[in-house]
């Protein structure tokens, strides 16, 4: 079946659904990238250690001297931040997603937009990382590709 007569045949509704699981399944791809990333405490550690280093480069005479007890909790501090971002960036999708199923314009123009991006960026993030365990980032780029490709098919069909 071709691209074309699959998004002529299916019904506004049906694509709108689509359209929406494409985007939540781009928003939990994009949620456990990110999660993944920086639960990683000696890429944390890591970073610290750069950080220390920068500041010793800039003045020899600069002694740090980091309680392990804070690091620990700067980390926690990091991971609840990212925790509580992930967390406001799905409700405010959410409720996008609930405005564009109610035929709002803004809220169908930033759908439109966020398909198109995250076909582009994702599809190329996951296949740099294709190695890693976030290539599976590739798998919801490639799907909202998909989906990006009906918007152009329906707007032709207008």
């Amino acid at each position: 079946m071709s691209i074309s007569k699959f998004y002529t045949d299916i019904t506004e509704k049906n694509f709108k659904f689509l359209t929406i699981s494409s985007c939540f399944l781009a928003d939990l791809a994009a949620a456990l990238y990110i999660y993944l990333l920086v639960n990683d405490k000696s890429y944390f550690e890591k970073y610290i250690d750069t950080v220390q280093e920068a500041m010793r480069q800039s003045n020899p005479d600069f002694k740090m001297a980091v309680d392990p007890n804070f690091l620990n909790q700067l980390w926690g501090v990091v991971l609840m931040t990212t925790l509580s971002m992930i967390m406001i960036f799905m409700v405010i999708h959410a409720i996008v997603y609930f405005f564009y199923f109610k035929d709002k314009k803004f809220a169908k123009s930033y759908v439109t937009f966020y398909t198109w991006t995250v076909a582009i960026l994702y599809t190329f993030t996951g296949v740099k990382n294709i190695t890693n365990p976030p290539g599976f980032i590739t798998i919801s780029g490639l799907f909202s590709l998909y989906i990006a490709l009906g918007f152009n098919q329906k707007k032709k069909a207008e």
